[in-house]
């Protein structure tokens, strides 16, 4: 009894814990000044896709850089279409900043983003 009530209040704990981990990346993420999470996720679906492999930001939107790198890797577009639903759910969390990476063989890619606060 006393085993389960521990691990009861471990996950409610928990729970408060992690709760107020997303809040604090919803914030970081979602600066205010006019510029949206929304924003974020039009910059990389209308902006990002059409860049090679260099980091960039989004002029408009200022506070979020984009990159992308590869190794061996053909195409920064299959490196896009590879990563691009990873950051965009990253994005939509709230999380301040996130890799993606991905191995086929020998090659490599990684594209993320970080914001500025």
């Amino acid at each position: 009894m006393r085993v389960s009530t521990l691990a009861m209040t471990l996950l409610s704990c928990g729970s408060s814990i992690a709760a107020a981990g997303l809040s604090k990346r919803a914030e970081a993420i979602s600066p205010g000044n006019g510029i949206s999470v929304q924003d974020y996720l039009d910059c990389l679906n209308n902006e990002v896709k059409n860049w090679g492999w260099n980091t960039n930001s989004c002029e408009h939107q200022g506070r979020i850089t984009f990159w992308r790198r590869g190794r061996s890797w053909d195409s920064p577009w299959d490196c896009y279409t590879t990563c691009h639903d990873e950051i965009a759910d990253a994005i939509k969390t709230g999380w301040p900043d996130r890799e993606c990476s991905h191995t086929a063989g020998a090659a490599q890619c990684w594209m993320g983003y970080n914001t500025r606060q």
